[in-house]
């Protein structure tokens, strides 16, 4: 298949509009016009998922998280730099799907949705293109603890942070991926009545602000909240695509637990 051929298919499942403005996806490395035979997809463009895809034979490389985000003036001896220059030299294209994957179905909140299995699915913050995280119902309330547990073996997490009253009955759940830890969030899962809020990066004032809410948080990490998008994101563009795709092996974690 083509490069573009690729490209139309991921703005059928993510539409490039739908990034928020201050977000850098699309190609960013490589030609439109070239033939692409193997597609890896992980979550951050790292040494590791290069030589995979080169390992692997696969000559475009689909990640969530993008590079490139402030204005490039020099291609140097930088790590950043020394990637690029990597696959262009081994002619791999570089695709990112950030957050417009976020806000379109079956993209990163979508699959977090239904992994904790919620149900009754509701936009959270309404943006211009779709909903950035989801909003549903447990099918049966559970005590905090109890749900932060299954939460936790849900996402398959060596440990958990939550903060909140361990005994609340909990009923409906607030989640946003990636990191989305501010007030402003905590208001609007207050608002939308939402006795639990989900998502990574919680700093230890943000928990201040949650707890003059009451409002429960749980910590998923920025990690493990996103990277659950590649199998995903695997099966809606198999359904585009005839050529092999494969999700890479993505252990890196700069978090070691002891």
């Amino acid at each position: 298949m083509l490069c573009s051929q690729i490209i139309s298919a991921m703005n059928k499942i993510a539409p490039e509009n739908f990034a928020l403005n201050w977000d850098n996806v699309g190609l960013i490395v490589g030609n439109r016009g070239q033939k692409i035979n193997k597609i890896l997809i992980g979550l951050d463009l790292t040494d590791e998922i290069i030589d995979e895809a080169l390992a692997l034979g696969a000559n475009m490389i689909i990640t969530h998280h993008p590079i490139l985000f402030t204005s490039v003036k020099k291609i140097s001896d930088t790590a950043e730099s020394n990637r690029i220059v990597k696959l262009i030299k081994n002619d791999i294209c570089l695709y990112v799907a950030h957050t417009n994957l976020d806000i379109a179905d079956y993209g990163t909140n979508f699959t977090l949705f239904n992994l904790l299995e919620l149900e009754k699915m509701e936009p959270f913050e309404d943006l211009q293109y779709g909903s950035m995280g989801r909003v549903g119902v447990l099918k049966n309330e559970m005590k905090f603890d109890t749900f932060a547990n299954f939460v936790k073996n849900k996402l398959k997490l060596e440990k958990i942070n939550f903060y909140g009253n361990k005994d609340e009955f909990i009923k409906k759940v607030a989640i946003c991926s990636g990191s989305a830890s501010h007030e402003k969030y905590f208001l609007l899962a207050k608002e939308k009545n939402c006795n639990v809020y989900l998502t990574g990066d919680i700093k230890y004032h943000d928990v201040f602000a949650a707890h003059d809410l009451n409002l429960n948080l749980i910590d998923i990490t920025h990690n493990a909240s996103e990277k659950i998008f590649a199998p995903a994101l695997k099966s809606q563009l198999e359904k585009y695509c005839s050529i092999e795709i494969l999700c890479a092996n993505d252990k890196l974690n700069f978090f070691h637990i002891l």
